[in-house]
């Protein structure tokens, strides 16, 4: 009959990972932990608020929230393909459905986030799980595709939080104000050690966070990256550089200007941000595009130098559509989204 304690608990083995270090410091709350745990703090106040799984309940954490509410959870098995078409048809009946899934797993169901969700502009959210390299979960769980495979498609909202206390507000943020499918990507493990004291709020769609405010270089970071981003800065500011640092926060809509915007005659070096190939740089040259239409003509020439600090630089010239360098926060026009 086998190992007895495979037999008892199923799950046990799945994934083996190195014990504790004895004595060593409490680790800061894994990702999907803070994930599952804000799901049940929104559930709570909205009841159209369900969970979908695909044979994942622990590795999502989203077990917690069937403890909750069991009837709001569903895991459909190993079947990515069904759990996003079942998302879909719960979001045409007015339901907020969350999918908690792995990023590579994800890959799976493709199609079905194609036609049966971004087409239909459905208000699913994807939480993106083991996004990046994955460790000890082996190559095939590594999500690196995630950011390039969902970008393109219409009507999708791409974010990753910098910190575990950001990756709350964004699921609020899906939940509350974006009305079509949202995809959120956080790593595998324990977050940065942020705190969560902050209450819950949503953010600016496509608006970027200013961390660090510098005058001859901006690196503009994107989730796991925006750590080791102002960790590049202080050791730029031992040599003498002067480093803004940006939170993108978005993938997709597109860079919009932060409250306090570095862009200006300095460089632009990008960490962790989706690009064009080596040659020319997005950050400021991509037009505001959403749905997958044209909402914006780039009007930006870029002298592209060879980065004499390591990394692609670019110096603007001018701006997409409806955007000035120039404008203070909050003035520029943002072309509508099609319907």
């Amino acid at each position: 009959r086998g190992f007895a304690g495979a037999a008892t608990d199923r799950e046990r083995g799945h994934a083996v990972s190195a014990p504790a270090v004895p004595g060593a410091s409490p680790s800061p709350p894994k990702y999907q932990d803070v994930f599952a745990q804000t799901v049940i703090e929104l559930a709570k106040d909205d009841p159209r608020i369900v969970a979908i799984t695909a044979a994942m309940p622990t590795g999502t954490s989203l077990a917690k929230f069937q403890a909750v509410y069991p009837d709001r959870f569903f895991d459909v098995g190993i079947a990515e393909q069904h759990a996003v078409t079942f998302a879909a048809g719960l979001a045409a009946e007015g339901m907020r459905p969350v999918v908690g899934i792995y990023s590579t797993f994800l890959q799976r169901a493709y199609d079905q986030i194609v036609h049966d969700v971004c087409l239909q502009r459905l208000p699913v959210t994807f939480a993106i799980d083991r996004a990046g390299f994955a460790g000890d979960d082996g190559r095939t769980h590594h999500g690196v595709f995630d950011l390039s495979y969902l970008r393109c498609l219409p009507n999708m909202t791409v974010m990753a939080p910098k910190d575990e206390n950001e990756l709350r507000h964004m699921l609020k943020t899906a939940l509350d104000v974006v009305e079509g499918p949202v995809a959120i990507r956080y790593p595998r493990g324990a977050g940065v050690g942020a705190s969560p004291v902050e209450a819950l709020h949503t953010l600016p769609i496509g608006r970027g966070e200013t961390i660090r405010s510098g005058s001859d270089v901006a690196i503009l970071a994107l989730g796991a990256m925006v750590l080791p981003a102002e960790r590049a800065a202080e050791l730029l500011a031992a040599e003498g550089i002067s480093a803004s640092v940006v939170n993108a926060r978005f993938v997709k809509p597109g860079y919009a200007p932060t409250d306090s915007d570095p862009r200006g005659s300095g460089s632009c070096l990008r960490a962790g941000v989706p690009g064009p190939a080596e040659g020319a740089c997005r950050t400021h040259a991509r037009p505001y595009c959403h749905g997958g239409a044209q909402a914006g003509q780039a009007q930006a020439r870029h002298r592209v130098q060879d980065g004499s600090r390591n990394g692609l630089a670019c110096q603007v010239d001018s701006a997409p559509l409806g955007v000035s360098l120039g404008d203070p926060p909050g003035t520029h026009s943002t072309p509508a989204r099609p319907s």
